[in-house]
């Protein structure tokens, strides 16, 4: 349940930063539409580079630097999903369990 509701709350995050460059591209004039523009914003947030929508000369540098935050964000989602998961997991591990209490015996004596 928690590794759910952290991943829904960093995909929202990146939907949201999606957004706010679509509403950039719409702001400059590259798109007539909020859709287009976020089909086109999410591509080159993923990295994925379609191409099929090219942004003018004037602005096309902001699809590369886009990418490149798209990149970093999803590179930190991974971190912070490892963060999340790591103490989770070890709680279940039979095997750090047991050598837990190992140590807390050795403790007692």
């Amino acid at each position: 349940y928690v590794i759910s509701m952290v991943l829904l709350v960093l995909f929202i995050g990146h939907l949201f930063q999606v957004g706010i460059w679509a509403m950039l591209f719409l702001h400059l004039g590259e798109f007539n539409d909020f859709h287009t523009a976020f089909y086109h914003s999410m591509v080159n947030f993923a990295s994925l580079g379609y191409g099929d929508i090219v942004m003018s000369e004037e602005w096309r540098m902001l699809g590369a630097l886009e990418s490149s935050i798209g990149v970093l964000m999803f590179g930190l989602t991974a971190g912070i999903m490892i963060a999340v998961m790591t103490p989770l997991f070890s709680r279940h591990n039979p095997r750090k369990v047991q050598v837990h209490r190992r140590h807390e015996t050795r403790d007692d004596s």
